[in-house]
C-alpha cells in the first residue's frame, strides 16, 4: 500500500451507464497484463513503476514504465499534479494517480478532475493543475526468468514460469511475484507427474 492519501484512485462509473465487466482485450498483451493486474489493486496501493515491476514477474522498470505510459495515452490512468499539506502546517506539490478501467479522453479527466462529472460514491477530488507526462525509454527490461535446464529446481522453475505467463493468455490471470512463489508449490507435483502443461 501507498503512504495515506497517495496511491491508486479509482474513477467511479458515471450514472445511468451500465456497469460491464472490465476488458482489456483491445490493449496490446503487455499493457492487458499490468492493466488487469492495477485494476484488481485495492483503493490506495501503490501502483508506482517500482512497487509495480517489483511485484510482477515478468517485466522489469522500464517495461512497467513503458506500459503505464501507454495506459495513460489510451485514458486508463490519469496522473495529476496538485498541491497537499504537510505536516507542518505547509503545502507541497504531489501526484496523484487516478484509474479508469474504461479508457477516458482528456476532456473527461479534465471536467472529473474539476468536480464537473457527476459519479457515484466518489469523494471529491482535489482541483489538479497539471498531468504529469514521462518520456518513454527505448529500451526494455526482459521479460524472461532465468532458465533453469537440470538439477531439483527444474520443476519449482517452470512452474513458476508457466504461472507467471498465464496473464499473457488471460489477462484477468496475471499473478504477482508473490502469488507465484506461492502457487508453484501446487503445480510442481503435476510437472513431477508428467501432467502437460500449457505454455503461454
Amino acid at each position: 500500500m501507498a503512504n495515506p492519501g497517495y496511491g491508486k484512485r479509482t474513477a467511479p462509473a458515471e450514472p445511468g451507464v451500465a456497469v460491464r465487466p472490465v476488458d482489456f482485450s483491445h490493449l496490446p498483451a503487455r499493457e492487458a497484463y499490468i492493466a488487469a493486474y492495477v485494476e484488481r489493486l485495492p483503493e490506495g496501493a501503490a501502483m508506482d513503476v517500482k512497487s509495480l515491476a517489483k511485484a510482477l514477474p515478468l517485466y522489469g522498470q522500464q517495461a512497467v514504465r513503458s506500459a503505464l505510459n501507454f495506459l495513460s495515452r489510451a485514458g486508463h490512468l490519469h496522473r495529476a499534479r496538485g498541491l497537499a499539506a504537510t505536516g507542518d502546517g505547509g503545502t507541497r506539490w504531489v501526484f496523484r494517480t487516478f484509474w479508469s478501467g474504461t479508457g477516458r479522453d482528456s476532456a473527461w479527466w479534465a471536467r472529473f478532475l474539476g468536480g464537473d462529472v457527476e459519479v457515484r460514491g466518489t469523494s471529491p477530488v482535489e482541483p489538479a493543475s497539471t498531468s504529469a507526462t514521462t518520456p518513454v525509454p527505448a529500451s526494455e527490461a526482459t521479460d524472461e526468468a532465468p532458465e533453469v535446464t537440470e538439477g531439483p529446481d527444474v520443476h519449482r522453475a517452470t512452474a513458476y514460469r508457466v504461472l507467471a505467463r498465464l496473464g499473457r493468455v488471460e489477462p484477468r490471470l496475471a499473478l504477482s511475484d508473490g502469488d507465484c512463489h506461492v502457487l508453484t508449490d501446487l503445480v510442481v507435483p503435476w510437472l513431477e507427474s508428467g501432467v502437460p502443461l500449457p505454455s503461454p
